[in-house]
């Protein structure tokens, strides 16, 4: 797959139109990912109990190729450590580890992909009460205006005649 999630999950604020209407279309894309993502790892779980099985019938049928020195059947134990002990069976994990970890990345896509739905929409709500049409003042310079505003206000207040009065006959 050469597709990057993480940048098909990005919302460009200001092209909100076009973001709705690839919403759809990017989600199915993800799901067929998602659904080829938990097909591979079935197999690879399939592989791994085939694998696993192969190699105990080989334990089974030649115990003294593994090492089993006694002349008894040998125990279930020794062909269970035997099987996990194999490199057949090793890699087989290994592959079957790497597909969850894939399968489970598709899974938590998807829900990213939900939840950029939601943002989409919460974006436009946003845009239909006209959020994005005021100039955008970052905070500190707000408060500084705001301080300075008040300030000048207060001095403008305290020299003014009538609320000198009204100070008076209080």
């Amino acid at each position: 797959m050469d597709r990057d999630y993480k940048k098909e999950l990005l919302i460009d604020k200001y092209d909100l139109d076009n973001e709705l209407v690839h919403q759809g279309r990017l989600y199915a894309d993800w799901v067929e990912f998602e659904a080829d993502a938990a097909y591979l790892l079935d197999r690879a779980e399939r592989k791994l109990k085939s694998t696993k099985a192969e190699v105990g019938s080989e334990v089974r049928a030649n115990p003294s190729d593994y090492g089993w020195e006694e002349v008894s059947r040998p125990t279930e134990p020794f062909i269970k450590e035997c099987i996990e002990n194999d490199k057949r069976v090793k890699a087989a994990y290994k592959r079957f580890h790497e597909k969850k970890k894939h399968a489970r990345v598709m899974e938590n896509v998807l829900w990213a992909f939900t939840h950029r739905k939601e943002s989409v929409g919460y974006l436009c709500g946003l845009y239909g009460k006209q959020y994005y049409s005021r100039p955008y003042v970052e905070k500190e310079v707000r408060e500084n205006h705001e301080k300075r505003t008040r300030e000048g206000l207060e001095a403008e207040l305290k020299d003014n005649p009538r609320m000198q009065k009204i100070k008076e006959t209080q």
